[in-house]
């Protein structure tokens, strides 16, 4: 059965014939609609033409596409040399990737041949039968292909190697019918998966990525390559043991001073694309010029939307990652605090960090330094914060804590945010 996509090429007489002849005789094997058992099933050779019917100029990338699927498993040309260079191998799997992704008439093509290569090899557990395995899985994680008839020939195909309970073909099938259910339905990915993705997912393993917090924690989550912003969040919710019902939470991309918020559908996986992308570039341009800052990307969790239905202060984990990120906040000079309230939360933070205040005169500047911005430290007066320290006395620093928080809200605008904005289009103010 031919693939056909809409708009393209002819099939003529003499290129039928031609790959009748390339995959063996009518009577030499069982056909289907003309076409021999071997022009669906695992082959050593290049093929002439391709699976599906495709314009010339697409053609022959995908003749491309099968040689280097062939050299990835070492079975191409150059299989031997590029077998020692695992570095290649990456960028060929990514090369393959990103020219199936702009174009779905490709995307189909490749998923034909990544059937045909993984159909009744002589050796199921062979290397070179499992590294096109490999690559079926990769494809399957991150996007499926669009035509109908391909997807229902994908997941039979699945299905019917999944069933094989024995040996390491099975394994790969179970793993890719897996990743076909969670890739399905979800938004579709902009950039070709990353060097690190591809070595985990080759593996048949759970993508991993450092999740940072504001008091400068972090926590190491697995994900599947599919999952979104919105996964994420459930993920780390979950392991910080955080309640159900906290929401208002967001993960954020930041490089340098700069953030920004996933979107809730957004694919992690595809992020961390981009970041690797973003670090190749920088990379090439620092070896032709002087090199510059180095500059590294990192997700960030924290509060987005700062409602009091969102806000629960008597859940001991929200209460720390809110404080944390207040903290920030104040440090960073983005609430405009009065001298009176410079005292007031100084002397809440002496109660955090010092506990009950002692019976002599101390130096709060280092206290003050964490919950204050720098302008406002070398003026802060220690007599004042000494004060009212002392009339903490016996609070505990989860209570201190929570303080700390209420006097924050009860500051006007403190759940908005201000951004530095720029009007170039005209000198008049709208």
């Amino acid at each position: 059965m031919r693939v056909e996509r809409e708009g393209g090429g002819r099939l003529s007489k003499n290129r039928l014939e031609k790959m009748r002849l390339e995959y063996g005789g009518l009577e030499q094997s069982e056909t289907y609609k003309g076409f021999s058992y071997s022009f669906w099933a695992f082959s050593r050779q290049c093929i002439a033409q391709s699976l599906s019917r495709l314009p010339e100029p697409e053609e022959v990338i995908a003749l491309q596409m099968f040689n280097i699927i062939l050299t990835y498993a070492g079975l191409g040309q150059n299989g031997e040399s590029v077998r020692r260079a695992e570095d290649e191998h990456l960028s060929l799997v990514q090369g393959v990737m990103e020219r199936a992704m702009r174009k779905d008439s490709l995307l189909t093509e490749l998923y034909l041949q990544l059937i045909k290569q993984t159909t009744d090899h002589p050796d199921p557990n062979s290397r070179v039968n499992l590294r096109h395995w490999a690559l079926l899985c990769l494809a399957c994680s991150v996007v499926l292909p669009a035509h109908r008839l391909v997807r229902k020939y994908l997941v039979a195909h699945l299905k019917r190697c999944s069933s094989d309970c024995v040996s390491e073909e099975g394994k790969y099938a179970r793993f890719a019918e897996k990743c076909v259910l969670k890739t399905q339905g979800t938004r579709r990915r902009q950039w070709p998966p990353s060097r690190e993705e591809i070595l985990c997912t080759i593996n048949r393993r759970p993508i991993y990525a450092r999740f940072y917090f504001m008091d400068g924690s972090y926590h190491a989550v697995e994900f599947h390559p599919s999952a979104t912003a919105r996964d994420a969040v459930a993920l780390i919710r979950a392991k910080l043991g955080l309640r159900d019902g906290a929401l208002g939470y967001a993960i954020y991309e930041v490089l340098g001073s700069s953030e920004r918020s996933l979107v809730a559908d957004e694919k992690v996986a595809d992020v961390m694309s981009k970041w690797e992308r973003y670090r190749n570039a920088s990379a090439a341009q620092n070896t032709q010029k002087t090199p510059s800052r180095k500059q590294t990307h990192a997700f960030l969790f924290k509060k987005h939307l700062f409602l009091d239905a969102y806000m629960d202060l008597d859940d001991p984990v929200e209460k720390e990652l809110l404080y944390h990120q207040v903290l920030h906040g104040l440090r960073s000079d983005r609430f405009p605090v009065s001298e009176k309230e410079a005292v007031m939360l100084s002397a809440l933070q002496a109660q955090v960090e010092l506990g009950d205040c002692p019976d002599h005169l101390q130096d709060y500047r280092q206290v003050a330094a964490h919950c204050l911005p720098p302008r406002l430290v070398p003026a802060l007066s220690s007599e004042g914060v000494y004060m009212h320290h002392q009339s903490l006395r016996g609070m505990t620093p989860a209570e201190a804590k929570k303080a700390f928080l209420n006097l924050i809200r009860s500051w006007p605008l403190h759940r908005a945010t201000i951004f530095d904005v720029m009007q170039s289009f005209t000198s008049n103010w709208p």
